[in-house]
């Protein structure tokens, strides 16, 4: 990129990464050459990203070094770090971000201290994460984006209180963001404030619709209200608007099975969460994916629907949804046992193809299985392995450290191996 270069081809790039065209967008990246360090940190980001889609190890620490030098230039680590939070890469920002935090006199000395706390909210690191936005807050108090982003971590780590006290900062600020109404009027729904909830409603119906999505989203967020808040005219209410507006969408769907199962009619329920479930899933919607297939679960306990969760649990081993909400479900139909294991996570890791390479072409593919372990020592991830195997039906059964845990000595181990049918463990 020369000066006469438009900026936007970076964001042009930023595409072709997101589509896996790697090649493409290294390419372009070649023929780019940023003169303003900010754009050169999000090129380098860009390349960063492709080089890891390529498994290209060899370049990847070449150029790991090339930013390592560049990376006491303010501008190029918060345009480096910037461009990673904006792909969904904002672990890989924090080492940047480092040598940026104590300039507290700086213009955009908030931006360091934001980036840093989106880095550690996608680690899972969501106190960390708070601490980080509450910082952020604190050198720009109208620093919106902080407003949001604390409002996600407080809503993963339960505070609901203070994810209400964000958004509606936020919303206060921005009394035309439909979105962030509607937001905030399921946060209070959680929260079992019908108040709050109703006037967070009314704002988010006044506030302009950009398109009939917006209307959609609008009466969904309705739905969920009324069903945290066992209300079933408002429930009958948001599903008219819902039918009128998108009779397939999986939102509508899936309010109708609220609906069914606030009437205790299992089998219509069910049938609804299915078909809720398979057209988020069509629709590449991972959010509402996640959410369906934890209402699921919850219907299919409650109504005491066995072959129904059978029909479920190949529904998530199939789309690989494995949240956390989820995983506890799996377990208590798995049977983990605590004494072998604090942690249970089995996940569908793909197919192998049989060793005999000749008989590829014929012979089934076996499924992968997959467990985390904690163990605190060699000798307790031994006798796991061991007991892990028996489970596995003496099948091939392999065993490797993740990643190192805390001080006293957790580690998480990964244990995976294949069986021919995909069944529980006994």
């Amino acid at each position: 990129m020369n000066d006469d270069t438009p900026l936007d081809s970076l964001d042009h790039i930023a595409l072709q990464v997101e589509d896996g065209d790697f090649d493409g967008a290294l390419a372009a990246l070649a023929e780019a050459r940023p003169t303003d360090a900010r754009a050169a940190g999000r090129a380098n980001a860009l390349e960063l990203l492709c080089l890891q889609g390529l498994d290209d190890d060899a370049a990847l620490e070449t150029l790991r070094g090339r930013i390592a030098e560049k990376a006491g230039d303010r501008a190029f680590a918060l345009g480096y770090a910037a461009e990673l939070c904006a792909m969904d890469a904002a672990d890989q920002a924090a080492p940047v971000l480092e040598g940026l935090l104590e300039d507290e006199q700086a213009d955009d000395a908030h931006l360091p201290w934001f980036y840093l706390g989106l880095a550690r909210q996608a680690l899972g690191e969501d106190e960390a994460a708070i601490e980080a936005f509450d910082t952020a807050l604190e050198l720009d108090m109208a620093f919106e984006d902080a407003m949001l982003a604390r409002a996600e971590s407080q809503q993963l780590l339960g505070d609901l209180e203070g994810a209400a006290e964000s958004l509606e900062l936020y919303a206060e600020a921005n009394p035309d963001d439909r979105t962030r109404w509607i937001d905030l009027a399921v946060c209070h729904g959680r929260r079992g404030q019908i108040e709050p909830a109703n006037e967070a409603f009314v704002r988010a119906a006044n506030a302009p619709a950009v398109d009939a999505e917006d209307d959609i989203a609008l009466f969904y967020a309705w739905a969920q209200v009324a069903r945290l808040l066992d209300d079933g005219d408002r429930l009958t209410r948001a599903i008219k608007k819902l039918m009128a507006a998108a009779p397939e969408d999986p939102r509508t769907l899936l309010a109708r099975g609220f609906a069914a199962d606030r009437a205790g009619v299992p089998g219509p329920g069910w049938n609804m969460f299915q078909k809720a479930f398979e057209a988020a899933a069509a629709d590449e919607d991972l959010v509402l994916l996640h959410y369906t297939a934890e209402c699921a679960f919850e219907f299919v306990q409650k109504h005491a629907l066995g072959e129904a969760q059978d029909e479920l649990v190949e529904l998530v081993f199939d789309e690989g949804v494995f949240t956390e909400p989820v995983l506890g479900h799996l377990r208590r139909i798995e049977g983990a046992d605590e004494a072998e294991a604090t942690d249970f996570a089995v996940a569908v890791r793909g197919v192998l193809p049989p060793e005999d390479e000749e008989a590829q072409a014929d012979a089934p593919l076996p499924y992968v299985r997959w467990l985390n372990v904690f163990a605190t020592d060699a000798a307790e991830a031994g006798r796991l392995a061991v007991a892990f195997e028996g489970r596995a039906g003496g099948e091939k059964v392999e065993v490797e450290a993740v990643e190192a845990g805390d001080a006293a000595g957790l580690q998480r181990l990964g244990v995976w191996w294949a069986s021919a049918v995909r069944e529980p463990l006994e």
